[in-house]
């Protein structure tokens, strides 16, 4: 992969830690933009997937679970999304994923990244649509 490849995307990284951070503090966080930065994520992290599957560098596989948990946050997401635990670090996993995917040899560890992926994605989607069945449960 090309180091400019990697330094901008580790530079897409690093701004979206901050923009979220920064609104947080300056007291400037809207609804609109809780949604926006998940949705931003989602866009950069299967593109960069994308690339990686299409290019050679992870199974295709490895796009499939990330793609349906990105769908299923979509379609149960309304204004403000919530997370549990494992969808507060998916992004993060999914970007460092990226990144290590993108600087590694062809080999054992790309298999890794992509079963660490691939089980995050479903954990990530079970998690999200146990969520939503929980809360339309009957009392």
């Amino acid at each position: 992969m090309l180091p400019s490849a990697l330094i901008l995307f580790v530079f897409v990284a690093m701004s979206d830690l901050a923009d979220g951070w920064i609104a947080r503090r300056l007291g400037v966080a809207t609804r609109v933009g809780a949604w926006l930065d998940p949705l931003v994520d989602i866009i950069v992290v299967l593109t960069m997937l994308g690339v990686l599957v299409f290019g050679g560098a992870l199974p295709v596989w490895a796009l499939i679970a990330p793609t349906l948990a990105a769908v299923a946050f979509l379609c149960t997401s309304k204004t403000r999304p919530r997370f549990g635990i494992v969808g507060r670090y998916y992004g993060a996993i999914l970007y460092v994923a990226v990144a290590t995917a993108m600087v590694s040899s062809p080999g054992a560890i790309r298999v890794v990244i992509a079963a660490v992926v691939t089980a995050y994605g479903v954990a990530a989607m079970a998690e999200r649509l146990g969520a939503v069945s929980s809360t339309h449960a009957e009392p």
